[in-house]
């Protein structure tokens, strides 16, 4: 099934526009969506579907948690308390496809490496292990990332992907990669790795690696009022 895009976005409705489209880099697709307020998650195909006014309805039936962890079962994945919440929690929305006959090989998002540009595919497979929060990785060159640039001339040893539990899967370079794991049904995504979860009301609010508190509890008496103004 598909749906139409806004007719106010940008949208290829030629031939000439189709095959000028997939003659495009997926980083070149990718700004074209940006541009037209378009999200950029998805395969090349899926992407030029996107702006031309045609995008495929992924699966929308949520599924619990137990029906996430027991599917992943049976595709053979062990130690399933390891996997991704960030994956787990995309899964349950139903933003990833998880049909076929080989669904763990099914490609999450696909983009260019941030350092040298070179396109990437991240499968389900790819991201089963997947750090959910990635913490100053990004400063070692994505060291713990389970996503791998295939240029041998990259420097980075890898990269993370983020956003896949709001159906806005993009690759990151870690920085940008903090999947809350205390919130309910494998929780979501906070972004900035200085964000941390109030466990007293349950928001989400800028610690800044536990220099300060949340805004419930008032300010940290112990940290002076001009450090709140201090970016870590």
């Amino acid at each position: 099934m598909y749906k139409l895009v806004n007719e106010e976005r940008y949208k290829a409705t030629s031939d000439e526009d189709i095959l000028a489209l997939r003659k495009m880099t997926v980083r070149q697709l990718k700004q074209k969506c940006r541009d037209a307020s378009l999200k950029v998650s998805g395969t090349k195909r899926d992407i030029i579907m996107r702006l031309c006014g045609l995008e495929v309805r992924q699966r929308k039936t949520k599924m619990s948690v137990k029906e996430v962890n027991v599917w992943l079962e049976k595709q053979g994945v062990v130690n399933i308390r390891g996997v991704s919440k960030c994956l787990r929690a995309g899964m349950r929305m139903g933003f990833i496809d998880i049909s076929g006959d080989n669904p763990l090989d099914n490609v999450v998002v696909s983009g260019a490496c941030y350092y040298c540009g070179d396109d990437l595919k991240a499968t389900i497979r790819d991201l089963l292990y997947q750090p959910d929060y990635a913490g100053h990785d990004y400063e070692c060159t994505g060291y713990d990332a389970t996503v791998k640039c295939l240029n041998e001339e990259c420097e980075v040893a890898g990269v993370y992907v983020t956003g896949m539990c709001r159906n806005s899967a993009e690759i990151d370079s870690g920085k940008s990669h903090n999947h809350c794991t205390i919130c309910p049904n494998f929780g979501t995504c906070m972004g900035d790795y200085r964000e941390d979860h109030c466990r007293s009301c349950s928001e989400h609010f800028y610690s800044c690696r536990g220099l300060f508190r949340c805004e419930c509890k008032g300010p940290n008496p112990e940290v002076p009022v001009d450090e709140y103004t201090f970016c870590c």
